[in-house]
C-alpha cells in the first residue's frame, strides 16, 4: 500500500506543472522553462523557438537570445532581446522590414538608443500600423546596430 501511495505521489509531483497546479514548473512545447502562477503562467528564461512561435518570424539560428519572458493569463505578452552577428545584419534587417514593416518615426523603444546607431522601430499598434504581421497581434520590433556591428533586436508581441 505504501508503495502505491509513493508512486502515485511521485506521479502527481512530476505532472502537476503540466496540469496547471499553481507554483509548479513545467517545460512548454517550445522548450521554455515555465512556472504556473495562481492565474496563468510565466516562462523565463524562454528559448529562441518560443520567440519564433509567438512572433511568427523565422529568426536565423545565428541569432542569440539575450533575455526574454513570456506571460499568459487571459492574454499573452512576449518580451525578448536578441542579438545577431555582424554578418547577418543586412539580410536580417531586410527580412524584419518585410515582415514587420518600415520604421515608424517618433516611436519610443526599450533599446538603449544612446549606445546604438541606425535605431529603427517597427510597430502596428493603433494608428501607427505597418508591416505584414497577423492582424490578431500587436507588435513592436526595434533594432539598432551596436558599436561592434552586431544587431540588437527588441521584440514585444501581444494579442490585439
Amino acid at each position: 500500500m505504501a508503495v502505491v501511495v509513493i508512486v502515485a505521489g511521485a506521479f502527481v509531483w512530476t505532472q502537476a506543472g503540466k496540469w496547471g497546479v499553481p507554483y509548479f514548473s513545467f517545460v512548454d512545447q517550445n522548450g521554455s522553462q515555465c512556472t504556473n502562477e495562481f492565474l496563468g503562467h510565466r516562462c523565463e528564461p524562454i528559448t529562441l523557438d518560443h520567440v519564433r512561435a509567438v512572433s511568427n518570424f523565422e529568426w536565423p539560428a545565428s541569432v542569440s537570445l539575450v533575455s526574454g519572458s513570456y506571460t499568459q493569463f487571459q492574454e499573452y505578452n512576449l518580451e525578448a532581446r536578441l542579438r545577431a552577428p555582424k554578418s547577418e545584419v543586412k539580410d536580417l534587417t531586410k527580412a524584419i522590414d518585410k515582415r514587420f514593416g518600415k520604421c515608424v518615426k517618433n516611436r519610443p523603444t526599450n533599446l538603449p538608443t544612446d549606445e546604438l546607431k541606425k535605431v529603427c522601430v517597427r510597430s502596428n499598434d493603433g494608428s501607427l500600423a505597418s508591416g505584414n504581421g497577423p492582424a490578431n497581434q500587436t507588435y513592436v520590433v526595434a533594432t539598432g546596430v551596436e558599436k561592434d556591428g552586431t544587431l540588437l533586436v527588441d521584440v514585444n508581441v501581444r494579442p490585439r
